[in-house]
């Protein structure tokens, strides 16, 4: 009996260890060479309609994507990571081609100040908790859209979604995370707290903690990288998209 029951540990043990490590699994968008990040020069004519159509588009692929809102100061704009082919396939949204706005994360931000890529110096940036289809804590408010900041503060929302079928219908297998940039150290985390605080007051969902370091999450938003279902299922619908970044 004593064997028997340091076998069904061994099997726990493992188990938790097995999990533990999963949270750290990532997917990599397919073909990263030929994803473009394009500026959405019209995102008026970003509506459920062209998020619809996003999802059969990347879904004929295998592929996902992702869908950013930036913020400097009083400045925002709405930013799109995917296939190059989109430009052609969504020619109403006006998509022109950028280059990243995260510099590399061994860099030590050598540009003149008004061309300077965000640096993993000066930022803080977190996971959002999936909410495992759990709509009594899902809503949505202006919290985050009436979000005053400081004029040379930066924040940034990332959803990456790769599409899924299911019996209730389409949705996006999702990972939520937020990036805030301050060059002030005490101004960065001052920042963050009030930026976790207006997303959660916003839409319900809540900071991801983990020990992971600063230049892991860092990558991680700057690969576009996406946490699978079987990780962490974090479902959200189109709808949900389009008010949590739009």
């Amino acid at each position: 009996m004593i064997w028997i029951a340091l076998f069904f540990i061994i099997i726990l043990v493992s188990a938790v260890i097995a999990f533990r490590s999963m949270r750290d699994f990532e997917e990599f968008p397919e073909d990263s060479s030929l994803n473009e990040l394009f500026f959405i020069g019209n995102p008026q004519a970003l509506t459920l309609q062209v998020l619809d159509k996003l999802h059969r588009l990347v879904s004929e692929r295998k592929n996902f994507f992702s869908l950013e809102r930036l913020i400097k100061g009083k400045e925002k704009a709405i930013v799109l990571f995917g296939p190059a082919e989109l430009v052609n396939l969504f020619p109403e949204l006006n998509l022109v081609e950028l280059e990243d706005y995260l510099g590399e994360p061994d860099s030590v931000g050598t540009r003149p100040d008004s061309e300077k890529k965000v640096s993993v110096n000066e930022t803080l940036t977190w996971l959002i908790e999936p909410k495992n289809n759990d709509k009594r804590h899902m809503h949505i408010g202006n919290q985050m859209k009436e979000l005053i900041i400081g004029n040379e503060q930066k924040v940034f929302v990332q959803l990456v979604g790769e599409p899924q079928h299911g019996k209730d219908g389409t949705y996006f297998q999702s990972t939520l995370r937020l990036m805030v940039s301050d060059s002030d150290p005490v101004e960065r985390v001052n920042l963050a707290k009030k930026v976790n605080q207006a997303f959660r007051d916003s839409t319900g969902l809540n900071k991801h903690e983990d020990s992971f370091p600063e230049l892991k999450k860092f990558e991680s938003f700057k690969k576009r990288t996406l946490i699978p279902k079987e990780v962490a299922d974090f479902k959200l619908t189109s709808q949900e998209i389009f008010d949590i970044v739009i």
